[in-house]
């Protein structure tokens, strides 16, 4: 059928060129070292043709079988000298583990040699000590609390018995009182009820009121009548006075003579009695009301009694800078009541006015705002709860004891410290054991670690000849266990479920190899290909893409996974196999004894081959490299053994050198163990090892063996470890027998 050519963009950092051209063929065969850009060109492949094939990428296990696959894998494999020895160095570890661990448990354990101390002992000591001090400290505690429930001048006893417990708990607390302070409390014990009276502030404007007095200072009254023998206030206030003592004809009381009516009348119109009656009233009213505010001044009361005892400072106070105010403001009150009298007696002229003093301001502010203090205070004093003043003042005389107690006992604080020290000194030893403990611990963990991997090592001493059928025909020289395709009942997903053949029990993935892993993903990613081929269900054309399908994990699989390639590739007859026509298959691999196997060994049409090389900074393709370019040095070591087998002229000493070479380099390439590979065939390990020493040692003994012996050896030591088809190819054989 007509394939299409496609055209992949590549990264320029990588490549030279940057497109790949994958042609009309079947497979795309691409060859590159690590690091070539093999990875890239997959991933590249399949962001890029998504949208127009059904691209299908294998990359190892990890692209088939993810951590949410239901699959159980378990691993059987036959017991060779590498797990034995394996085993062995477990069990040294082992016992250099147990006398690493029977030293540090002597370091930690009490010593029976008493001149030995281990830390052990000297945990102990400390311990020993640390109790000795407690015991002490315990019995100071107990005679303090008695002592503090006892004491006759405080009477602290309660319901409640203080005991060395609530000492303990009283010494962060504890603290001196002063002298002063415990009288307080004591009061505060002695104390009854309280309950304090509020005063009613005093309410007057003291700058209104000298407004006042200063505007009858400053004016005057005209008299009525002028007489020129009243020139100043006394003479005035005289002549008033007589006015108010004398009628006409009296007799005047300081001279005797006879008063004049007429005098009196002159009198009475220099005072005119109108208003001067009207000016002594406003006097009068300024007079009644400085008065009241002096008596309201002196009939303020505080009494201190009222209040409980840890009040009554703060009202003592208050009280104290009241009676200082009301001091300095009934001085001033009077002094102005005296300017007013004077004023009182000479209306008729004008007086200077009266300033208001800073410091008489101040104590009428005084007044109000400390008796604003004063009514808070009662307020709180009446709302106290004396209840708790008591448990209050108890409980401050108790840490009072407490505190004495400590302080009058020197040797507490010394035992103290001496505890402190030692616990620090228990602290750091016993850092030092958990440490050693921790590492005990860290040995038992490994020693059991080293008991599964043991079991885990004897659990792979399995017998590898017992083979699967089913899907794992394909498996069956390789390895014990057989895959069993089940449904999930819930999603019903196909999955594949490893078994035991011998008990048919399923294991769990994680105890195979990354190897077996990957032929197992391979061989399920390839029967999920089968599964997506129905006849009747039309889809996209699919784009088949191996990334490295054998890696070094997978060396003695390589030939089954050729095989399963091959059969991809070339559609050969298989019942259910998952070959499609119309399928674009690229495989990517860096092993070239892989790729030549896996190529077809005649040109074909249906295959494009293309190699990756680097030329030091990025990489170059190269489309139909020339077969003799992937040629090995394996094929020549087959080459030369075949031209020494045909060639008459040549002796059986010359086909040991190229037959041990060979078994050499597929043990190795493989990851066989030689020993194992050659033991199938009796005398071969001799043959093959021990008389093949170097390319030159050419007079090494036969013990009689001929040419045709050694290629049987050689061919049974194959057959017998599953590489038929490899020494076929190689040897020939099937070669012949196509021509036959």
């Amino acid at each position: 059928m007509n394939r299409v050519v496609e055209s992949i963009n590549l990264r320029e950092e990588i490549f030279l060129e940057q497109t790949l051209t994958l042609g009309s063929q079947k497979a795309t065969l691409i060859f590159g070292k690590n690091g070539s850009g093999k990875s890239t060109i997959a991933r590249s492949i399949e962001q890029q043709l998504y949208s127009k094939y059904d691209v299908k990428l294998f990359q190892g296990y990890q692209s088939v079988l993810g951590s949410n696959e239901n699959l159980n894998l378990v691993l059987l494999g036959e017991e060779n000298i590498e797990l034995e020895n394996q085993i062995k160095a477990i069990e040294e570890n082992n016992l250099q583990l147990s006398s690493k661990k029977a030293s540090l448990v002597s370091q930690i354990s009490p010593s029976e040699n008493t001149e030995e101390v281990t830390l052990g002992d000297k945990f102990n000591t400390i311990k020993s000590k640390i109790t000795s001090l407690d015991k002490k400290l315990e019995d100071f505690y107990s005679a303090s609390a008695s002592s503090i429930s006892n004491d006759k001048r405080f009477n602290l006893k309660s319901k409640k018995v203080y005991d060395k417990r609530d000492f303990k708990m009283d010494i962060p607390k504890a603290k001196p009182l002063t002298e002063e302070q415990i009288k307080e409390h004591i009061k505060t014990l002695k104390t009854e009820q309280k309950y304090a009276h509020t005063i009613e502030n005093i309410t007057f404007d003291i700058k209104s009121l000298i407004t006042e007095i200063n505007r009858i200072l400053k004016s005057s009254i005209e008299p009525t009548k002028n007489i020129e023998r009243l020139t100043d206030e006394d003479a005035i206030a005289f002549a008033k006075k007589g006015l108010e003592l004398h009628s006409p004809g009296d007799r005047c009381f300081f001279c005797g003579n006879i008063v004049e009516e007429s005098t009196l009348n002159d009198l009475k119109l220099y005072f005119n009695a109108e208003q001067i009656t009207n000016f002594n009233q406003k006097v009068d009213n300024k007079q009644r009301e400085i008065n009241n505010l002096k008596e309201k001044l002196l009939t303020l009361k505080i009494d201190s009694d009222n209040f409980y005892p840890k009040y009554t400072s703060s009202v003592k106070d208050i009280e104290l800078k009241i009676k200082l105010a009301i001091n300095t403001l009934g001085i001033f009150l009077t002094s102005i009541s005296n300017v007013l009298q004077k004023k009182l007696v000479n209306p008729f002229s004008s007086m200077d006015s009266i300033a208001l003093e800073a410091d008489v301001l101040s104590s009428y502010n005084t007044i109000s705002l400390e008796i604003k203090y004063y009514n808070e205070i009662c307020k709180t004093n009446n709302d106290d709860d004396l209840k708790k003043q008591i448990e209050n003042a108890k409980q401050e005389l108790r840490l009072h004891l407490v505190w004495k107690a400590i302080e009058g006992n020197p040797k507490y604080r010394e035992i103290l410290d001496d505890i402190n020290k030692l616990k620090l000194e228990k602290q750091q030893i016993s850092d030092m054991i958990d440490s050693i403990q921790q590492q005990i611990t860290q040995i038992d963990n490994q020693v059991n670690i080293n008991a599964q991997n043991i079991i885990n090592l004897k659990l792979q001493t399995k017998n590898e000849d017992r083979l699967a059928e089913n899907i794992n025909k394909k498996l069956k020289h390789m390895v014990s266990f057989e895959l069993v395709k089940h449904s999930d009942p819930q999603e019903n997903k196909g999955y594949y479920e490893v078994k035991n053949i011998s008990n048919q029990k399923t294991r769990n993935v994680k105890s195979l190899s990354t190897g077996e892993l990957n032929i197992i993903a391979f061989l399920y990613f390839l029967e999920k290909l089968n599964e997506e081929v129905p006849e009747n269900h039309p889809q996209k054309i699919r784009m088949i893409v191996f990334d490295d399908p054998m890696n070094s994990n997978d060396d003695n699989m390589q030939y089954l996974i050729i095989e399963e390639l091959r059969a991809l590739i070339t559609g050969r007859k298989k019942k259910n196999h998952y070959y499609k026509d119309s399928d674009k298959i690229v495989i990517l691999t860096h092993n070239t004894h892989f790729f030549i196997n896996l190529k077809s060994q005649r040109k074909s049409p249906d295959e494009q081959l293309i190699c990756l090389k680097n030329t030091g900074e990025k990489t170059d393709i190269v489309y139909n490299e020339s077969e003799s370019n992937f040629r090995t040095n394996y094929e020549a070591l087959w080459n030369d053994f075949l031209f020494i087998y045909k060639n008459e002229g040549t002796s059986a000493e010359l086909l040991l050198n190229p037959a041990r070479r060979i078994i050499e380099t597929f043990t190795k390439f493989n990851a066989l163990n030689k020993e194992d590979f050659l033991s199938v065939y009796d005398g071969a390990y001799k043959l093959l090892n021990v008389n093949s020493h170097s390319i030159d040692d050419l007079e090494a003994e036969l013990n009689g063996k001929s040419k045709q012996d050694i290629f049987t050896i050689l061919k049974t030591c194959f057959y017998e470890n599953g590489a038929k088809n490899h020494f076929d190819e190689y040897s020939g054989i099937t070669k012949k027998h196509k021509a036959n």
